[in-house]
């Protein structure tokens, strides 16, 4: 599990240095794009204004753009598209000559006056020819006391060529690729933590897997945060604390089958073997003690038969449409002589136009027979049951209710577990129940697609109710 662990842990690494490696590409292409296009504007831009301002002072020394070709002079070393040597002295008053001299910083940039008229040629514009302003990306007005002279401008497409401006370029692509691969190597190691603090819930949970598999006593593992990953270790936790009280439950059961068959086997076998060996005579009283105790073995048998067939899913019904109240009646009748010996009233309350109900009549009186049974043993003398059945939401609820001496609240959840007595003196070899009676009405009656319930105080009585879907 650890080579799985480390698998997962590698890669959500990789993952999400592959994420962050796309992030970072595509912003660094976005970066690129988006620096280089705006250096380049810069660029282009400040070789216009700085084309202007020679051309605005041209203007000034001549009042006029005669002799503008091939264009003004320079700027002074040290600003923006300085490229040829400074100009005189005086500025004003340069031959001529000076200024076919080449000086033009580049041979893209001209002006055009305004009407249009291009009044400093270019490689692409000759002196004269018309153009239209809205053609250009870069220009400038010329303006001279206070009116607009003429626009300089670059010609569409000029490239960025000297060699600082190259160098510039290639500064930015280099920070952009050294951001990119301290953001890269960052996102990996912000990945690796975060991967490790993923896994090492995995790992502890992986632990107590194994645990659980081999038997041995787990503490719920800690739960942290509230992501999808605690939220498994908290189902993990639930399983473990019900397969720990499952398997309680089932050594508890073997041990609870074990003594509920041992004692009636012990006491049969010894009678069989003390007749066997003369001891004692086979009398019809010690024959009917071994009858006894093999029924209730038998009986016993047949009620663990019965949770296994249900438990397997193989438990059929024969269902037909049932009146609730002969339904009760005949569990008032079969339960009535039992009732007045104990002089204890067994009272049936039904309430009228009842739908019938699909019900495996056999299957229902034994659960309905069982929990008359139980509210006998448990009601003393001078007390009542009462049988009841009454429409409800989405069925008809059939009821035993008794005036006995209650259920303690703490042991109620427990009364329909296999094997558990509320009294744990009663058990079958003291006249009590093998404790599987209410396990089998419970699986009954949820074959039936039914519900049962409890409710009870102490001291007053205990209720169980049995939802029959119509």
């Amino acid at each position: 599990m650890k080579l799985l662990t480390r698998s997962l842990r590698l890669n959500l690494v990789f993952g999400f240095a592959l994420s962050c490696l796309v992030g970072l590409l595509v912003f660094g292409i976005l970066a690129h794009n988006v620096a280089i296009d705006s250096y380049h504007k810069t660029v282009h831009q400040n070789l216009v204004n700085t084309y202007a301002d020679n051309a605005q002072r041209f203007y000034q020394e001549h009042g006029t753009w005669e002799g503008m070709d091939p264009g003004p002079p320079p700027a002074r070393e040290g600003q923006p598209g300085a490229g040829g040597p400074p100009p005189g002295p005086q500025g004003a008053g340069r031959p001529r000559e000076d200024l076919q001299r080449g000086m033009r910083p580049d041979k893209r940039l001209g002006v055009f006056d305004p009407q249009g008229n291009v009044v400093s040629k270019t490689e692409k514009y000759q002196r004269g020819q018309q153009v239209n302003p809205e053609d250009f990306l870069f220009t400038r007005e010329i303006v001279v006391n206070g009116q607009v002279v003429g626009t300089a401008f670059e010609e569409p497409g000029a490239g960025v060529n000297s060699p600082d401006q190259q160098a510039m370029v290639n500064a930015i692509n280099l920070t952009i690729l050294m951001a990119g691969a301290i953001g890269l190597a960052l996102a990996i190691l912000l990945g690796a933590a975060m991967a490790g603090q993923l896994t090492r819930p995995l790992e502890r949970l992986t632990l107590a897997v194994r645990s659980l598999r081999y038997g041995k006593a787990q503490e719920p593992v800690q739960e942290q945060g509230t992501d999808e990953v605690a939220v498994l270790t908290r189902a993990f936790n639930q399983m473990s604390d019900q397969l720990v009280k499952a398997e309680q439950q089932r050594r508890q059961m073997i041990a609870d089958i074990a003594h509920d068959l041992g004692t009636p086997l012990t006491v049969a076998s010894g009678y069989v073997q003390s007749m066997q060996q003369g001891k004692l005579g086979a009398t019809k009283e010690r024959l009917e003690v071994v009858y006894d105790e093999l029924l209730l073995l038998q009986n016993l048998v047949d009620d663990l038969r019965l949770l296994s067939l249900a438990d397997a899913g193989m438990l059929t019904l024969s269902r037909d449409a049932t009146a609730p109240e002969v339904l009760l009646r005949s569990i008032q009748k079969a339960f009535s002589f039992r009732a007045e010996k104990q002089k204890i009233k067994l009272t049936l309350q039904v309430d009228e136009n009842l739908p019938e109900v699909s019900l495996d009549v056999e299957r229902m009186r034994q659960v309905l027979g069982n929990l008359v049974n139980n509210a006998l043993h448990y009601t003393p003398e001078g007390g009542e049951i009462r049988l009841i059945a009454r429409k409800v939401e989405g069925g008809v609820m059939l009821q035993v209710q008794d005036t006995g001496v209650g259920i303690p609240a703490e042991k109620l959840p427990f009364i329909f577990e296999r094997f558990y007595r509320v009294d744990e003196t009663r058990s079958p070899e003291n006249g009590g129940g093998s404790g599987l009676g209410l396990a089998i009405a419970r699986s009954i009656v949820e074959l039936h697609g039914g519900k049962i319930s409890a409710h009870s105080v102490l001291r007053q009585g205990t209720t169980i109710s049995i939802l029959a879907p119509v």
